[in-house]
């Protein structure tokens, strides 16, 4: 997530973002180290929070969005599944691979649907506010599949 922090010309914009990702760090180095799963969400929208004040002054959409969703919901993951494997579970066969692969699965799909709403959101239809409550509409929808494609069995 460092990442998204480079492109910030303010150093006050630079400090917020830091600071907003902060908690998050510390809530998901708490999670691992506790093994308890609680504070991977708060990591999350913190690092998620990090990301949008780094969007402050930018005119345009970013198109680096799903990539930051994703990465997102790579990171939650991960960490559920280490988690996961903290549990004496019996050994079987593929186990590990179809676990991989479902994290993946998970994060190309989540990417994928973000590319898809950013593109839809992208297309100019006039500045009226039937369209902003659409494309506010498509946001939330687009938390919402992302929430539920993340969310653990």
């Amino acid at each position: 997530m460092a990442w998204t922090l480079l492109g910030i010309d303010s150093r006050v914009v630079l400090a917020i973002a830091a600071v907003a990702a902060l908690p998050g760090v510390v809530a998901l180095a708490l999670a691992l180290v506790s093994g308890w799963p609680a504070p991977i969400p708060l990591a999350v929208v913190s690092l998620g929070g990090s990301y949008a004040v780094s969007l402050h002054g930018h005119g345009a959409i970013d198109g680096r969005a799903p990539l930051v969703g994703a990465a997102l919901v790579l990171v939650a993951e991960l960490a559920y599944w280490s988690l996961e494997r903290r549990t004496a579970v019996g050994e079987e066969a593929g186990l590990h691979l179809r676990g991989a692969l479902s994290i993946l699965a998970t994060t190309f799909a989540s990417a994928a649907v973000a590319a898809i709403l950013l593109a839809a959101t992208s297309v100019p239809l006039g500045g009226s506010v039937t369209w902003d409550a659409f494309g506010l509409a498509a946001a939330a929808g687009a938390v919402a599949v992302l929430a539920r494609l993340s969310r653990r069995a």
